[in-house]
């Protein structure tokens, strides 16, 4: 046990740690919401394009929206519900949705797919913890039979933060040579040059 004297008294290091993670547990998480409503989240998606732009669908009231998500912060939230659902900490390299509307997770060892309903209720939760700043309790009043309340939600980011992997693009699709075709003036066949 290690001491701090002062000019009237010692503090235990024990002490000092138990004020400090008091301390953090009552300060809101600051999050950036994805939408600037509470919304009802109802499905992700990538688009069909080479950019591959993770995406959800939405309602807000009654109506019905979309909104492209960033790669980047797509990615972190759901390495962030991989944690929380499965508790791998492994870096990402591939994301897909399969026909039930799940994602499908490729780490460097394994490969995992989270239902649908639990991708929706995080996102939902998720939004609704950035946009009322939710401060994580330990004990909540929850009645949520998946433990993914906005508490839990919270204190997720809170004991996290940013201490994940980041995303690693996929080393699976190696880059082909492009073909340039061309035809000669004098030739009646095309002619390809590598």
């Amino acid at each position: 046990m290690h001491f701090t004297q002062s000019s009237r008294f010692a503090i235990t290091s024990t002490e000092i740690n138990r004020y400090f993670s008091a301390q953090t547990q009552q300060i809101p998480v600051e999050l950036k919401p994805l939408i600037a409503k509470k919304i009802k989240v109802e499905r992700v998606g990538f688009t069909r394009n080479a950019s591959n732009t993770p995406y959800i669908v939405y309602r807000v009231g009654e109506r019905r929206c979309c909104t492209f998500i960033k790669r980047k912060v797509f990615t972190s939230l759901i390495q962030k519900l991989l944690k929380f659902t499965h508790g791998i900490t492994e870096s990402i390299r591939s994301l897909s949705v399969n026909s039930t509307g799940g994602v499908q997770i490729k780490t460097m060892s394994d490969a995992v797919c989270i239902e649908c309903r639990y991708v929706v209720k995080f996102l939902e939760n998720y939004n609704t913890v950035a946009l009322n700043s939710t401060v994580p309790t330990a004990n909540c009043d929850c009645n949520d039979k998946d433990g993914m309340c906005v508490h839990a939600i919270a204190r997720l980011f809170v004991s996290l933060s940013d201490r994940l992997p980041a995303f690693t693009f996929s080393a699976e699709a190696p880059i082909k040579p492009i073909r340039f075709f061309h035809y000669q003036a004098y030739a009646t066949k095309i002619t390809a040059k590598i």
